[in-house]
């Protein structure tokens, strides 16, 4: 199961936190964001639970000295599997490392869920309402 969540800031700004647990794996990781790119995000998993697009995706974390981001501390992916509307959310979280921590040291884990399109879509309109405020959280349980 994946609990999204998200805290705006006073600037337009929020980060999206993620809770993850599946089998025996559980994590827990944020990202920053603009509250425009987490509504995209949203509607994009809308689309690519329709089969509009292949793919969204959303990833946020530690930049480097050249704006591109070093490490992945929340990063969501959402793709068709199969042509039967099964989908795989593929799902990293991570603690906040910086460049200067050992990336032994930075606790991570990785999960490919599997969603169908009426999940995918739900939890893609759950996560417009977050940026626009009107829900707490949006929440992704995977198929069987």
């Amino acid at each position: 199961m994946l609990v999204l969540t998200v805290e705006p800031d006073d600037y337009g700004n929020a980060a999206l936190r993620g809770v993850l647990s599946s089998g025996a794996f559980a994590g827990a990781g944020e990202g920053w964001f603009t509250l425009k790119q987490i509504e995209v995000f949203g509607s994009r998993l809308v689309e690519v639970s329709k089969y509009v697009e292949s793919e969204a995706s959303i990833m946020g974390g530690v930049l480097d000295d050249g704006g591109d981001i070093e490490c992945a501390t929340l990063s969501i992916r959402a793709y068709p599997i199969d042509t039967l509307g099964h989908f795989g959310v593929h799902v990293v979280l991570s603690t906040n490392g910086v460049a200067e921590t050992r990336p032994e040291s930075v606790c991570r884990v990785s999960v490919e869920l599997q969603a169908d399109a009426s999940s995918l879509e739900s939890v893609g309109r759950d996560i417009v309402s977050l940026s626009k405020g009107g829900r707490d959280e949006a929440v992704l349980n995977p198929v069987a």
